[in-house]
């Protein structure tokens, strides 16, 4: 396997969805903001549409992984004004999951940014979205905030009540963290 990057967003070939038996609750301490994830009754397939607005993005740059000819991966990064490089998406084909492809796009991605002269990277997930959570623990991010209001105003986020709508989660990761 290995990772590169292109000048298109390449198309994968499967339908993105995880099956998910844990909910992410997010508690505060003396060290910061740590995850923790508790079982449900019964796991549920998370699907995770295209990002609205990838064919319109300026200036993205895009990693790709590859077994033998194969695209399994993408990420795609955005620069940011704050000096972080946002990672915007990152799809692994199921198959190919848990063999390193994602994290090695995000080490592809951290190297890059970094050459650029940036902090590092920046991601944002929601606290529903638990196999992205773990992910992102997995690869060295470190959880550093959380914004209450910021998916509260999505259709079927408003029919919750206040206490039990999503939260925005925001990953940062440095080199050498």
């Amino acid at each position: 396997m290995y990772v590169k990057r292109v000048e298109t967003l390449p198309p994968l070939s499967h339908a993105d969805s995880s099956l998910a038996g844990e909910q992410v609750g997010v508690r505060i301490s003396r060290l910061g903001l740590t995850l923790a994830y508790y079982p449900v009754p019964k796991a549920e397939w998370i699907s995770f549409p295209e990002m609205p607005g990838m064919d319109e993005m300026r200036n993205p740059v895009i990693f790709a992984a590859f077994r033998e000819d194969q695209i399994i991966g993408r990420c795609v990064l955005l620069a940011e004004r704050n000096q972080w490089m946002e990672l915007v998406d990152i799809r692994v084909d199921p198959a190919f999951r848990r063999c390193g492809a994602g994290k090695a796009m995000v080490g592809a991605a951290l190297a890059y940014s970094v050459k650029q002269g940036f902090a590092g990277l920046k991601t944002f997930t929601s606290d529903r979205n638990p196999v992205m959570c773990q992910f992102c623990e997995h690869c060295g991010f470190m959880l550093q905030g959380m914004d209450r209001m910021a998916l509260s105003r999505l259709p079927e986020e408003r029919e919750r009540p206040m206490a039990q709508r999503a939260c925005q989660l925001i990953f940062y990761l440095q080199k050498g963290s």
